[in-house]
Formats: C-alpha cells, structure tokens, sequence
C-alpha cells in the first residue's frame, strides 16, 4: 500500500514540525542535547529544506527555545549576525554551566 506509506511518512513530518515548533529546552537538558533534539525533529519534518533554511530556522528555534533568558539574550542581541553552526561551536564553551 504505497498510499498509506505516504501518509504515515506525512504524519510523522507534520508531528516533527509540530514538536519543533514547540520545543523548549526542558529543565534537565544540556544546550548541548537541546541542539541535537532540535536538529533531529528538524531533519524529519523537513527533510529537503536547504542549508540555508536549515540554518536560520534552527537558529531562531535554539534561541527563542533556551530555558536560560541570559543565555537567549547571549545568542539573539550580542550575535545577531553569527550563523547557528557557529552558535553550536561557541555554545559549549559559554554555556558549560547551563
């Protein structure tokens, strides 16, 4: 049944950009693990967007989704112009204690 595989592959997609839409950094989670569950619903719900779709909508989610609103202000208002590969590559070191 090649129909009912399309929709549960459109379903899946839909659940994924629902859940990216409202992720949040929950309370026990690392920035580290934030990125990598924003990065893993991102790739199912939109699994053809260019790289630089990729890039902006993981940026905006990550920032507007961290827990810390130190860290939001951090990465919206200091680094407006620093693409999400190189918020990922400076997060580490910033935010080790978050």
């Amino acid at each position: 049944m090649p129909c009912a595989v399309g929709l549960e592959e459109v379903d899946e997609a839909r659940e994924a950009m629902r859940k990216f839409e409202q992720r949040r950094q929950l309370d026990s989670e690392s920035v580290v693990e934030f990125e990598q569950a924003l990065r893993s619903l991102y790739r199912v719900a939109w699994p053809k967007a260019t790289p630089e779709q990729k890039e902006v909508a993981l940026k905006t989610r990550f920032e507007e989704g961290l827990a810390s609103h130190d860290m939001q202000h951090f990465f919206a208002a200091s680094r407006p112009g620093r693409q999400f590969r190189q918020h990922r590559a400076k997060g580490p070191e910033i935010c080790s204690h978050y």
